[in-house]
């Protein structure tokens, strides 16, 4: 049977401001207005992700919270896309395939 979504070796990273208390958001409000960069940092949701879903097949994708599992779905869908890797998705109508 072929497959209806394939990732290979996918990750996602996000880059997001660090403000973790009232005081760091207040901070970074302050450094903004300044003009001064403020404090990044990078989250990996994926890294080197690499499974595959025959057509017809029924899954379920489980795991502790921030695991990724959200992150893997909105890639399957499109919504998102991955910082690198491959993702295929196939469907009756149409066929994709995203590499990065």
């Amino acid at each position: 049977m072929r497959s209806a979504v394939a990732f290979e070796n996918v990750s996602k990273t996000y880059t997001r401001a660090y403000a973790p208390s009232i005081r760091d958001d207040v901070s970074h409000a302050a450094r903004r207005l300044a003009r001064r960069p403020s404090e990044r940092t990078i989250v990996r949701a994926l890294r080197d992700v690499s499974f595959s879903i025959e057509q017809g097949a029924r899954f379920a994708i489980m795991g502790a919270n921030g695991s990724g599992k959200t992150t893997a779905l909105r890639l399957m869908s499109r919504v998102a896309y991955p910082t690198s890797g491959t993702i295929r998705v196939s469907s009756t109508s149409a066929r994709v395939s995203i590499r990065i």
